[in-house]
């Protein structure tokens, strides 16, 4: 059931990220005219940047829905010590 959900959920995500994928380029050019064929480039980079946290979001929900949220704090913090220890680092 909950792989299911998290399928679904996952899809319901990507449709408008793929639709913007294989129809961007026609939208942009018949939205703003023929000297804006960059911009479909600059688009594709935003949503695929806001889509993917997007996705977790849903994630985090069921883990709190299924009382499995304090795993995923340990692993947060885990990756904010190693992100500072390697942040000085580099």
């Amino acid at each position: 059931m909950k792989t299911a959900v998290i399928v679904a959920l996952t899809l319901a995500g990507l449709i408008p990220a793929g639709g913007l994928l294989f129809f961007g380029k026609q939208f942009i050019k018949l939205w703003l005219g023929e000297g804006y064929d960059d911009s479909w480039y600059i688009a594709i980079i935003i949503m695929i940047a806001l889509t993917i946290p997007s996705i977790q979001n849903v994630g985090n929900s069921l883990l709190e829905a299924y009382n499995l949220h304090p795993k995923k704090i340990k692993v947060n913090i885990i990756f904010a010590v190693l992100s500072v220890f390697l942040g000085f680092i580099l």
